[in-house]
């Protein structure tokens, strides 16, 4: 509530400040004529200007003739809203409609259809997966533009793990693992990680190659401080014994240091394997389409359909920006549907993979000739429209130009 307060003051200092710099004019002749049409409330209550208990326009402009003293005060009283008025009234009617363009969404807008749609959808074929070979070709076919990443970092880390979890670990466990992991540090400041854990019989790993901006170290986990400090060091730097995030322990050593590098192929293969599947069904789903189209003619694709258990979706009052479950907004399917005759079926058309048949079974269309009907009322709306959105965008910018303080009040939430 406060805070729309403060807006409204806003509103009254940014509306009052264009009234005094001059945006519109108020005429004495101007608001005469105000103050005969549009008596004030509180004008109206005065007694002496009242007839049976009701408000008397003639005794009241008799009053404002012969009495100067009480116009002045009626004007005055009047003059800042009045104004306020004149301003809103001059700034809405700086805008303009196009009656042509208005007229060509109007027609457009009025097309719409009733359909029976086919809808060819790949991922019915569940049990089509994609082989291990067509993953890695995915895998090659994208890596250079999707998986490819600058300034690379990969670790060597020994990791002191298991029962060395700060969760469930002893206090005996959690000291080996710390006296292991300075032993080997000690000795790897010496030789080298590498070199330090084959002499202790410790298994070392390297990790992923990884980003300054990478969340986490695929192998090590979710360690920025990791990450920070291999972009802080040259290749062969070695690191004290740092304790992660889950209680384990690693020593680690920069290993190497690479200008581009690229996703490894194990660590995308999930999301690989997903897209490689529905690559592949898209194909099947393309040739049986293909398939379908040959074997039957347009008066028995329904039939047909039903049949093979392909998805028919009746849909009516279909326009260009039509959504409609399952298949949503497919706008070369509305568009088709809206240009195909009654009792046809409009061209194959082909979305992500999916696609449609449709045969229209209704038509609707607005005609020029209905256009002189409606025109009034459309331009009418539109320019009411128009209106609000100016007047909008110039009280915006005109806010923009002050430097607004907040009170205190609302600058604590």
């Amino acid at each position: 509530m406060y805070e729309q307060y403060f807006e409204e003051l806003i509103a009254m200092y940014v509306y009052s400040k264009a009234v005094s710099d001059g945006k519109v004019t108020v005429r004495i002749q101007d608001l005469d004529e105000e103050i005969r049409r549009n008596p004030p409330m509180g004008v109206r209550q005065i007694p002496d200007l009242q007839t049976d208990g009701r408000f008397d326009q003639k005794k009241y402009e008799q009053a404002l003739r012969e009495r100067p003293a009480f116009k002045q005060e009626v004007m005055d009283f009047s003059r800042d809203m009045f104004s306020y008025r004149k301003l809103l009234e001059s700034i809405r009617a700086e805008a303009t409609v196009n009656e042509d363009s208005l007229r060509a969404a109007w027609l457009k807008g009025g097309q719409t259809a009733d359909a029976t749609i086919l809808h060819f959808d790949y991922t019915r074929f569940k049990d089509i997966v994609a082989l291990e070979e067509d993953v890695w070709a995915l895998y090659e076919e994208i890596k250079d533009s999707e998986l490819k990443r600058q300034n690379g970092r990969s670790l060597y880390y020994v990791r002191f793990s298991g029962p060395t979890s700060r969760a469930t670990a002893s206090d005996e466990a959690q000291q080996k693992a710390a006296e292991d992991s300075r032993k080997l540090h000690d000795l790897a400041r010496k030789i080298g990680l590498v070199e330090a854990a084959k002499q202790l019989g410790m298994e070392l790993a390297e990790s992923q190659p990884f980003s300054e901006t990478d969340p986490f170290i695929r192998g090590i986990g979710r360690e920025p401080a990791l990450i920070a400090m291999a972009f802080a060091h040259d290749v062969g730097s070695l690191f004290e014994p740092h304790r992660g995030m889950m209680g384990d322990i690693f020593v680690c050593e920069v290993a190497r240091s690479m200008d581009t590098y690229y996703e490894d192929f194990r660590a995308q293969e999930p999301i690989l394997q997903h897209r490689a599947n529905s690559l592949k069904r898209m194909r099947v789903n393309r040739e049986y389409v293909q398939d379908f189209i040959r074997k039957y003619k347009p008066g028995e694709y329904l039939e047909a359909a039903r049949r093979d258990s392909i998805r028919v979706v009746e849909q009516s009052g279909i326009t260009l920006e039509s959504s409609y479950p399952p298949i949503g907004k497919v706008e070369a399917l509305n568009r088709a549907i809206l240009s195909t005759p009654e009792g046809e079926f409009t061209a194959l058309i082909e979305n992500t993979g999916m696609y449609y048949l449709a045969k229209v079974s209704k038509r609707e269309l607005r005609y020029p000739q209905d256009w002189e009907l409606h025109k009034a009322k459309v331009l009418e709306e539109a320019l009411q429209e128009a209106q609000t959105r100016h007047l909008d965008a110039w009280y915006l910018a005109e806010k923009a130009k002050l430097e607004i303080l907040p009170p205190q009040a609302l600058r604590a939430r």
